[in-house]
């Protein structure tokens, strides 16, 4: 075998002992293969992840590369310079073979060379959900997954914080809405928004004799059928206590 390019004489020489030997001679010529090179423009992402890879090889001995035979971690192209989508998280391994029109041929295989991951799944859950109450400080816990450095960022209503978890305080009654973003190093984010509602409870109704209101302290007659009409907010579990050490649910 040949291990060098360059050419050689080979000689075959036959003799019977005899007769005057007699002798062939021929020039083999070895190629240097050609080197098989090759860029991609990204080789970190989200999926879908579009690739376009850059081939670079290079052939010796005054010729050219023929063919070009891409292994794109299974599916294969056998352009020069194909793009490929990624859609399967992982680390893809990348080979090229090239062939020269000598019909020389060589192999690069880059291990892991595309590190694809999903984008992450933003979560987040508060310690309370519905309080009753102001201010209410509410703590919101942050279960986000992904591959790669995570960052966050919590939008309560235009107040940010990039923090992993986060607090608010609320001050005013209603539904507020509540944002996490997260983000990874591979350069994709997904996001959720949800809402907490503070609510306000009030105990608000009326009492009427005959549909005369009756005002506290007043005085009503005995056996007077007494009607009364709760128009309460923010609850609907209410307890009447009627100063009788009675109390009807």
């Amino acid at each position: 075998s040949y291990s060098t390019p360059g050419s050689y004489t080979v000689t075959l020489t036959v003799s019977d002992g005899i007769h005057t030997p007699s002798s062939k001679s021929a020039t083999i010529t070895v190629y240097q293969g050609p080197e098989p090179k090759f860029t991609a423009d990204h080789v970190k992402g989200c999926t879908p992840l579009t690739v376009k890879f850059q081939d670079g090889s290079i052939a010796h001995d005054g010729t050219t590369i023929s063919s070009w035979l891409w292994n794109l971690n299974g599916p294969t192209s056998t352009e020069q310079s194909p793009t490929y989508i990624f859609n399967n998280q992982g680390m893809q391994d990348i080979s090229l073979t090239v062939t020269d029109f000598h019909g020389c041929s060589a192999t690069l295989k880059k291990t892991g060379y595309i590190d694809v991951a999903a984008p992450p799944n933003a979560r987040y859950s508060p310690d309370q959900t519905t309080p009753c109450k102001i201010p209410v400080l509410i703590n919101f816990t942050n279960h986000s997954a992904g591959l790669g450095v995570l960052t966050y960022t919590w939008d309560f209503e235009g107040t940010l914080f990039n923090t992993t978890n986060a607090s608010n305080t609320y001050t005013t009654w209603g539904s507020h809405a509540v944002k996490l973003t997260a983000k990874s190093d591979y350069g994709c984010q997904s996001s959720i928004i949800d809402s907490v509602r503070v609510i306000q409870v009030k105990a608000i109704g009326t009492i009427t004799d005959n549909s005369t209101p009756i005002h506290n302290n007043d005085y009503i007659c005995a056996y007077d059928m007494i009607n009364f009409n709760n128009q309460s907010v923010g609850s609907s579990n209410f307890i009447w206590y009627f100063g009788d050490r009675k109390s009807v649910v």
